[in-house]
């Protein structure tokens, strides 16, 4: 081998353990929105900001300074506006909430504590670090979050960086054991905002808001949803009050011909509203229990088992079987069986806007089986 030749040859050699040592020498792994930060500028953080920053993959807002691990909720905030990391990853929390901030979508946990604050819709938000925020609602989440703490007694604080010195600031907190309690079959809102009154809708359909509060002591389930098209929540309405007032089939029987209907379509909100509606109507709780559980109507009294049936087999199929068609319409006459089935198949459509709309339930109504 020439000495040219060996000359070179160390040089290489010396380059590449150079770059070994370089390598070795970036200690740090801390991935913040997918770019991996130098030791350098987690020093430099680490200094200016009195922070500790552990190693790990983490998202980073800079527009409000939250953070939190990737594919994970919001576990704290730092000092927004930090120029680390990449851009800010709509997937970033691995959310699947359809609810987004800043560019995020949330996780299931950021949305469950948000809801211990105020309403949540679907939709896409911008939020500040003063916990400004805006797009389907408008408000300061901080400001917001202030009654929720002292009612449930928790307390609100903003968190730093892991284990850091960055002074904290008042903020939303879930309490802990609730937020054990919630999973992600739990979690459940509106696609679209409610109407909750007459401000939401156009002066010239004031009078059918009106109506519907008239009817229901306010704008509640389906309606908050029908009304979106007055004209159709108009038309709708008044079936609500012939069947409670006018129709010719006996209360108890009509609350069973619905119940068994919404019990049908797996409608929460529907379910429970009805459920209370025919606890006031008299129905027997076992009978409610038997609907609920979907069990075998042979047990309950004649009227009551073919109700059950006869639903049930419209409900199912689209069709029933002519023996308890025609025992029905023998033991009530046309006019009963066919108000019977339009009770039944009006509750069936209301059941399925508030599934389509995924209006919650009642925390306190009667709750259908998990």
């Amino acid at each position: 081998m020439t000495p040219r030749r060996a000359s070179v040859l160390l040089v290489v050699a010396l380059a590449v353990v150079l770059a070994t040592e370089v390598a070795h020498a970036q200690a740090r792994k801390v991935i913040v929105n997918g770019v991996r930060l130098t030791d350098g500028q987690v020093g430099a953080l680490q200094r200016q900001y009195g922070v500790r920053m552990h190693d790990g993959d983490y998202w980073y807002d800079g527009r409000t300074g939250a953070w939190g691990p990737r594919g994970g909720p919001t576990v704290g905030f730092v000092v927004p506006g930090l120029a680390m990391g990449g851009a800010l990853r709509r997937d970033a929390s691995g959310g699947t909430t359809g609810v987004i901030i800043n560019g995020r979508e949330l996780h299931w946990l950021d949305v469950t504590r948000l809801q211990q604050i105020l309403p949540v819709y679907r939709g896409s938000y911008w939020m500040d670090a003063s916990g400004n925020f805006g797009g389907p609602l408008l408000g300061n989440i901080w400001a917001l979050s202030q009654p929720a703490a002292r009612a449930s007694g928790a307390r609100t604080t903003r968190r730093a960086w892991p284990s850091s010195g960055y002074a904290e600031r008042s903020g939303p907190r879930c309490v802990r054991g609730r937020e054990a309690a919630v999973s992600r079959k739990e979690l459940i809102m509106p696609r679209v905002a409610p109407i909750t009154g007459k401000s939401d809708v156009p002066a010239e359909h004031h009078a059918v808001v009106d109506a519907v509060v008239k009817v229901f002591g306010g704008v509640r389930g389906p309606f908050s949803m029908l009304l979106h098209s007055p004209k159709l929540a108009e038309r709708v309405l008044p079936l609500v009050t012939f069947f409670r007032e006018e129709s010719v089939v006996d209360a108890k029987l009509r609350s069973v011909a619905i119940l068994t209907a919404v019990r049908e379509r797996e409608a929460a909100y529907v379910w429970a509203a009805q459920v209370a509606a025919a606890r006031r109507n008299g129905l027997r709780e076992e009978v409610i229990d038997l609907i609920r559980a979907k069990g075998d109507p042979a047990k309950l009294a004649v009227d009551e088992r073919d109700i059950v049936t006869y639903v049930r087999q419209l409900m199912r199929t689209n069709k029933s079987d002519r023996t308890v068609f025609d025992a029905l319409e023998k033991r009530h006459g046309v006019q009963w069986l066919v108000e019977l089935t339009a009770a039944a198949n009006y509750f069936a459509f209301l059941s399925g806007v508030v599934n389509a709309f995924e209006v919650a339930a009642p925390a306190d109504g009667d709750k259908l089986p998990a």
